[in-house]
């Protein structure tokens, strides 16, 4: 396996580069397309932007930032009493829970590059309408402690005083009246920060944040999202089940991967990158689009890729019952399992000459296709792997097309992959063809 992975490796850095190389599953929808890091030290190849970045650890497929809530205790006790402990406090004004944190960022190799301390909202008011984070939060409550931990810096609360909130802790917000926030000052957003807000439509992110973390959005009213920040990495379920309808990144040549379910069950009515297709995207950089990026997105209607998409995750594009094209990029290897699963308006794919994997049930379902043109010689029989992990072309990967009437097949297949048109009735023509020896008008 570390050959095969080796040579599309070198392939795959030919076409621009990645930090990771491609190997697929196979057993007819249970067939999947796999993406496995092609050996430890290449996992740690930045992007071509790292050095741009206004934060250096910006890169979450690179590090790795962990919060930890801190405990502070009395400096001194009253005579023969147990000293009092806090980890967090509410504000009277507000409302709203207050803690410190310590912020410690890992690389791959668990090694620690940096580390922080600062305010965070723990919990805000569940009926907030409005919030503002920059202004100075009172710390008073912690007058005459100090750290439990004595290895902290005895200062460490005076060091703190006059500053606002930097970071919003995971699920502070989940659940909220919230209707605006203003994000001035904050640096990190933990996972699910405003989840199921259903009362916020709009969201500026500022470039001062640092850090978002998972399903900051997921659940919410969100309608509209500006990203001012670097994000090379779109975090998983980011803005899975809202409103969404338009969303914009100050550097969308940065991003690298979409993440699980980012944008899945959304309004959107195209992926981010279809605003780049047929642009020069050389100074981009190569794009991962992870598994479930776009599931049961209904208002997608054409996905064109841009060059520099290399790999679609499971189920990417699942239900996508909108779509009527898909466009493979030039450097797209491959699409995994279910990816267009369900897409049933489907009706013109376009792939490229250099495919090399489509995953089990890749197009299963897909009922108003009528032809399959253009499969490129790259293709090749299903390849195993480890059990039902492999490379090639997987099985049932036309299957349930029902309107499918004909289909070309390159002749480096020397079989039809089993259940590959399985269920589609009014199949009558397949053909075997080299890519560019048999012109797409002619399957029809």
């Amino acid at each position: 396996m570390k050959k095969t992975l080796a040579a599309l490796f070198a392939l795959i850095c030919v076409a621009g580069g990645a930090n990771a190389a491609l190997v697929s599953s196979n057993k007819n929808t249970g067939n999947t397309a796999i993406v496995a890091q092609a050996a430890d030290d290449l996992s740690l190849l930045e992007g071509i932007h790292a050095g741009h970045y206004s934060y250096k650890y910006a890169d979450t497929s690179i590090y790795t930032t962990k919060f930890t809530l801190l405990t502070f205790k009395e400096e001194f006790p009253a005579d023969g009493k147990k000293a009092e402990t806090k980890s967090s406090w509410t504000d009277a004004s507000t409302g709203n829970e207050y803690a410190i944190y310590s912020e410690v960022i890992t690389d791959l190799n668990k090694t620690v590059v940096d580390t922080q301390y600062c305010i965070g909202i723990k919990k805000a008011k569940n009926t907030i309408l409005d919030a503002k984070m920059n202004s100075a939060v009172d710390l008073s409550e912690l007058d005459g402690f100090i750290p439990s931990d004595t290895k902290l810096p005895t200062t460490l609360v005076s060091d703190l005083k006059g500053q606002g909130v930097k970071y919003i802790a995971d699920s502070a917000f989940a659940n909220s009246y919230l209707k605006t926030i203003d994000l001035a000052g904050v640096e990190y957003i933990g996972k699910n920060a405003f989840n199921k807000c259903a009362y916020i439509t709009e969201i500026e992110i500022p470039k001062t944040v640092k850090f978002v973390g998972e399903g900051v959005f997921s659940g919410s009213g969100l309608k509209k999202l500006t990203v001012n920040n670097d994000m090379p990495v779109i975090p998983k379920s980011f803005c899975s089940e809202t409103a969404l309808t338009e969303v914009t990144f100050a550097h969308p040549e940065y991003i690298r991967e979409i993440g699980v379910s980012a944008f899945a069950k959304t309004p959107l009515s195209a992926p981010i990158f279809n605003q780049w297709y047929g642009k020069d995207v050389s100074n981009y950089e190569t794009l991962y689009v992870d598994d479930s990026a776009y599931e049961g997105c209904s208002s997608i209607k054409e996905i064109n890729m841009p060059d520099n998409v290399l790999f679609l995750g499971k189920k990417a594009f699942y239900q996508n019952t909108s779509a009527k094209q898909v466009i493979f990029g030039k450097n797209t290897w491959a699409a995994d399992q279910n990816c267009f699963n369900g897409c049933t308006a489907l009706v013109d794919i376009e792939f490229n000459d250099v495919l090399t994997t489509l995953a089990g049930g890749c197009f299963q379902g897909c009922t108003s296709l009528k032809y399959v043109v253009g499969l490129p010689a790259t293709m090749c029989d299903w390849t195993e792997e480890f059990s039902t992990t492999g490379y090639g072309i997987g099985d049932g990967v036309f299957s349930g097309c029902t309107s499918l009437i004909g289909a070309v097949i390159p002749t480096t297949l020397q079989r039809i992959a089993p259940s590959m048109f399985e269920g589609d009735i009014n199949l009558t023509t397949v053909r075997y063809a080299n890519r560019g020896d048999y012109d797409r008008n002619k399957a029809k």
